[in-house]
């Protein structure tokens, strides 16, 4: 079920990344290893003690995609919000040169996004 509208935090990005998981890979019952970004979304998702950077770019794939799919301007824009604010935190992590593996999940993610925007535009 989907939040009626996007408020900041945590637990409405849970909200909208289960809502996410559950239309983006309604096709199959459990994660598959053999469909990469859903399971290493999915592991992304369950790490403990996740920055800031990491939780900000799983919820923009969440809101972006679940905003495009329902016409949710508002949703859309959060995501785009919580994108900008996630490239910025890897490129001062970079330039403070403070490299850490999130920091390559989070390019995964950013990856993603940039391939499904460029080849599906229309459906994201």
């Amino acid at each position: 079920v989907m939040p009626g509208s996007v408020t900041p935090g945590p637990v409405a990005r849970e909200q909208v990344f289960s809502s996410f998981t559950n239309v983006f890979f309604s096709h199959t019952e459990e994660v598959s290893s053999l469909n990469l970004w859903q399971h290493l979304i999915y592991n992304f998702a369950t790490l403990p003690n996740k920055s800031n950077m990491l939780e900000r770019a799983i919820s923009a794939v969440s809101c972006l995609y679940m905003g495009k799919m329902n016409n949710d301007d508002h949703m859309y824009n959060y995501g785009l919000d919580l994108y900008g604010t996630a490239i910025r935190s890897v490129k001062n992590n970079i330039y403070r040169n403070a490299w850490n593996a999130e920091i390559v999940y989070t390019a995964v993610i950013f990856q993603e996004l940039e391939v499904r925007e460029n080849t599906q535009s229309a459906n994201f």
